[in-house]
């Protein structure tokens, strides 16, 4: 019987883990407006656990609901999908002068109603919250069916990293969500008889899940356009195939492929800028971002020897492969990458005459673990020395983007001055030059390196033209002309030390270090409806709530140790969805082996073990992860792996030992997971101080989950 119990909280554990991770790529793949808010699906999951968990010696099965509220969020999604042209009107995301820029979402409202955008994310963080009330209270049942203890924990912990790595296998082989969903149906219902009521919401979350799958009509004025939605390990990703060639990721307009004939222009401007200049052509050039191709086209168009081309997401290379009309990744002069940017620049032996930063902005976030984006190690001032480390003697960075703010640019502008020693040469077009109507400001392109002649050529050109048609000629033809200069003060950013991005501070689009007002609203929505959730969920014990308070702060510390190892090693070793599975599987072994280690060894002195926390935590202050970049890869990914998991041990071990003499073991981890959700609103505080700082602000919840009691002796 016990076996049985086991291999029940085993299957629970997965599936719990799995259907986390599933809803934190699916939920902001329809909501545009959760893209860009720190934690928010994560943090309900756990908050829904919290209430299934103080819920499992209650009578009723909430798990019963589990079906029609999965189906019921993924509706609602789509519901906002489609109404999405009426909310960029209302929505209200930064009222005046944004201090974090959100891409997608800076359409301007134009109706006198003002809907703030995190009422939108209070809707979804209350129904994801819902859809584990039902596994949360089925986990506390289990862990009450096997009387606690850490070999349950163990069990638990063993499911959870299945769950991981399944879903690292899904993202491997880009399965779509309906394999996701199938999986969870599949899980929820194995023990349970499929009733007909059940089968119908089944139905709808398959309904929605396949809606964002396979092919698809747009009508245009030209007549209607055949597409593609398909998903890669980072995106959903709506494809319009050929003659629009136009790839949308998480429902914004990502890039778009421009053959010879297209009168796109920005991915020739260097060349260009180097053929008036009188230079030779760019012999080998490396493109960070390649995307479809549309930069490595242009170089060999212009010259190129050798092009070396770094895209993070295999789909978006296959879709170039399949449909650039110039086939740059045909040629044999081409080597493409599937990887990480910033791992590529800092491990690069090669040395180039030009490097390109091709339109990077991932419009993602890196996990639901951390504020970074998929990008944000890329425009650190440490990122753009190692890119200037691997020009070559006369050789050119070239950094070019939709900007949006002049105090991004400024920022750029300033960091490139410091990293080149001379001011990069900035030029701003307005939109309308390049692609169509004027309507989110200009697109500017930043040159570093040896910009002389570039100078010289732009100071012969007040009235630069930019040609029709991006080919090689002798001169400049007669084209739409775009006046090129500083369109955005560079002012408008100061450039003292809080203007640096950093590896520790890598907030390219947030104004200052700080939370902002947007940010600000969200933790104040999710406190208050947790707060409230919990309040009517929690058991009580005569007029007050019971709350283990050592648990719920071993979970706020705990999530901040994750968060911290998430960044530590996506910087080390790249942001790629490989990474990220081995730090939340290292994670869970480091829990594993405590509760094994628990088990054998019965600690009954807790304190070595908070010591071993705090001096983990100290290390890894006093040694970030910056400082390991010099190292060899076999020391650099031990000493990492050390510092970041380390701490995890240790304050399992702690964790272990009181579950393991826990007389309410369902309420004890509902605890820790309310905690967890503190930890996921701390980590907030990396915007003001930086991701290093996480480490004092784990050590002081771990201080606050300390015993009384001098000794901290378990009895």
């Amino acid at each position: 019987m016990r076996r049985k119990d086991e291999l029940a909280l085993f299957e629970l554990s997965l599936l719990i883990l799995f259907l986390e991770l599933a809803l934190i790529r699916w939920v902001p793949a329809h909501v545009l407006y959760l893209t860009f808010f720190t934690n928010v699906v994560l943090l309900a999951s756990f908050l829904g656990l919290s209430l299934g968990l103080l819920r499992a010696s209650s009578p009723q099965d909430l798990a019963a609901w589990t079906p029609a509220l999965l189906a019921l969020t993924m509706a609602c999604a789509h519901g906002v999908e489609w109404l999405r042209p009426v909310l960029e009107r209302v929505v209200s995301v930064n009222p005046g002068a944004p201090e974090l820029v959100f891409f997608g979402t800076d359409a301007a409202a134009a109706l006198s109603v003002r809907v703030p955008v995190e009422a939108l994310a209070g809707l979804f963080f209350v129904l994801v919250a819902l859809v584990f009330v039902g596994p949360g209270q089925e986990l506390g049942r289990s862990f009450a069916r096997l009387g606690g203890g850490a070999r349950a924990y163990a069990v638990n912990v063993g499911g959870s990293l299945l769950g991981v790595g399944l879903f690292g296998a899904a993202s491997k082989l880009e399965l779509s969500p309906p394999w996701w969903f199938a999986l969870c149906a599949v899980l929820l219902e194995r023990r349970r008889g499929l009733r007909p009521a059940r089968l119908a919401c089944w139905a709808v979350v398959a309904w929605a899940a396949l809606r964002t799958v396979g092919p698809f009509t747009v009508p245009l004025p030209t007549g209607p356009v055949a597409g593609e939605r398909l998903w890669s390990p980072y995106y959903r990703i709506d494809y319009l195939e050929p003659p629009v060639r136009d790839i949308r990721a998480n429902l914004i307009g990502h890039q778009r492929m421009w053959g010879k004939g297209d009168p796109y222009v920005a991915y020739a401007l260097p060349h260009l800028l180097r053929r008036d200049s009188g230079g030779a052509p760019f012999a080998d050039a490396l493109i960070i971002g390649a995307g479809s191709g549309n930069d490595a086209a242009r170089a060999l168009e212009w010259g190129a020897r050798h092009v070396d081309a770094v895209e993070i997401d295999p789909a978006m290379v296959r879709l170039g492969a399949r449909d650039h009309p110039d086939r740059p990744y045909a040629d044999p002069r081409v080597s493409v990458h599937i990887g990480d940017g910033r791992a590529y620049l800092r491990t690069c032996e090669k040395r180039y005459d030009l490097v390109v930063y091709a339109l990077i902005d991932s419009l993602i976030l890196h996990s639901g673990y951390s504020s970074i984006r998929l990008e944000s190690y890329l425009y650190t001032r440490e990122a753009l020395s190692d890119a200037r480390r691997l020009l070559k003697p006369g050789g050119v960075l070239v950094v070019s983007n939709y900007f949006r703010e002049g105090w991004i640019v400024g920022r750029l502008h300033a960091a490139l001055e410091s990293a080149f020693g001379r001011p990069p040469l900035t030029l701003t077009y307005p939109y309308s030059a390049t692609v169509g109507p004027d309507t989110r400001g200009g697109f500017t392109v930043l040159l570093a390196g040896d910009t002389e002649g570039l100078s010289r050529a732009f100071a012969r050109h007040p009235e630069y033209r930019l040609p029709a048609k991006a080919a090689p000629s002798p001169v400049w033809p007669d084209g739409f002309r775009a006046r090129a200069g500083l369109a955005f003060p560079l002012s408008a950013v100061a450039t003292g030390p809080d203007a640096a991005v950093t590896d520790d501070w890598p907030f390219l689009y947030l104004r200052r270090p700080g939370i902002p007002d947007v940010s600000r609203r969200g933790i104040a929505m999710m406190a208050l409806l947790s707060a409230a959730l919990l309040a009517a969920f929690w058991p009580r014990r005569g007029r007050g709530l019971s709350l283990d308070r050592r648990m719920f702060f071993l979970g706020a510390g705990f999530m901040l140790v994750e968060a911290k190892a998430v960044t530590g090693l996506a910087l080390l070793f790249g942001g790629t969805w490989t990474v990220n599975c081995f730090v939340f599987a290292g994670i869970l072994l480091c829990v594993l082996a405590a509760n094994l280690w628990t088990l054998k060894a019965r600690p009954r002195l807790l304190w070595p073990y908070y010591a071993g926390v705090f001096l983990f935590l100290g290390a890894a202050y006093l040694v970030p992860a910056g400082s390991l970049l010099a190292w060899a890869p076999a020391a650099r990914l031990a000493a990492a792996g050390f510092l970041s998991f380390a701490p995890a041990f240790f304050a399992g071990v702690v964790f272990s030992a009181l579950f393991e003499r826990s007389r309410t073991p369902a309420e004890a981890v509902g605890a820790n997971t309310s905690g967890a959700m503190l930890g996921g609103l701390a980590e907030y505080s990396s915007m003001v101080w930086g991701f290093k700082a996480l480490c004092l602000v784990a050590a002081l919840f771990y201080a606050l989950s300390l015993d009384k009691t001098p000794k901290a002796r378990l009895e």
